[in-house]
């Protein structure tokens, strides 16, 4: 287990590995092994688990996710959207070097905002200035 998440280590090149689970203020999606197609709708299932939590940092784990195809990036993409649609923030922890490759190829790097682990997300979270109405 890696020592800032709570999923056991799935190497990339294997099955679709997908745990949710929630981190105090933060909701925590864990994909691993492959996302394509066939893997959609697992993917989904989980992300869709992650964003029903009442939490306000969703924070989605690649770091093991050794492949992952457009689907995929759909999928963050719609998480994002449903997120930000919410009043709360997706945040990508340590994306895979295959993920990263994909988001600069497909320019969405900047869409994302990344960190290491679940606590520097909420940590930078937390040093956020609070918008008050005017």
């Amino acid at each position: 287990m890696h020592p800032h998440s709570c999923h056991p280590a799935c190497p990339p090149g294997t099955a679709l590995r997908a745990v949710t689970a929630r981190l105090g203020d933060a909701a925590l999606c864990y994909l691993g092994g492959t996302l394509d197609p066939d893997d959609a709708e697992a993917a989904r299932d989980a992300l869709d688990r992650t964003l029903a939590m009442p939490c306000p940092l969703i924070c989605v784990d690649l770091r093991d996710l050794g492949f992952c195809s457009c689907t995929g990036l759909n999928l963050f993409l719609q998480a994002r959207l449903t997120a930000r649609q919410a009043g709360r923030t997706l945040v990508l922890l340590s994306p895979s070097p295959q993920v990263e490759r994909l988001l600069r190829l497909s320019e969405t790097e900047d869409l994302f905002p990344v960190q290491p682990d679940v606590r520097h997300a909420l940590a930078t979270r937390m040093a956020e200035p609070v918008a008050t109405a005017a």
